[in-house]
């Protein structure tokens, strides 16, 4: 039970507000409802992070090819900027 608890506190599948009502409730739930919800957030967290994953491949793709195409003068300020948005996008997509 201690192991789903702590899956439904790291989850992006539900508000904060839902979490803490489905936490106060899953000492009720019946073994199946339990197999069920935990069986919900792994898949969902599983299909979310493959998700996240191919954006940031996208992404820093994208990053990237604007590296490689800089002309010589440009390229450090654009290696700078590009990886002030890695940092950006790592932070946002935790």
């Amino acid at each position: 039970m201690q192991e789903l608890k702590h899956k439904i506190q790291h989850t992006t599948l539900f508000s904060d507000e839902d979490k803490i009502a489905i936490l106060a409730a899953v000492d009720t739930y019946s073994a199946d409802d339990v197999k069920a919800l935990e069986a919900i957030i792994d898949e969902f967290d599983t299909k979310h992070q493959e998700a996240v994953s191919e954006y940031k491949k996208s992404v820093y793709g994208v990053l990237d090819t604007i590296v490689a195409k800089a002309s010589f003068s440009d390229k450090k300020r654009f290696q700078n900027a590009t990886s002030d948005i890695r940092t950006g996008v790592e932070a946002l997509l935790q």
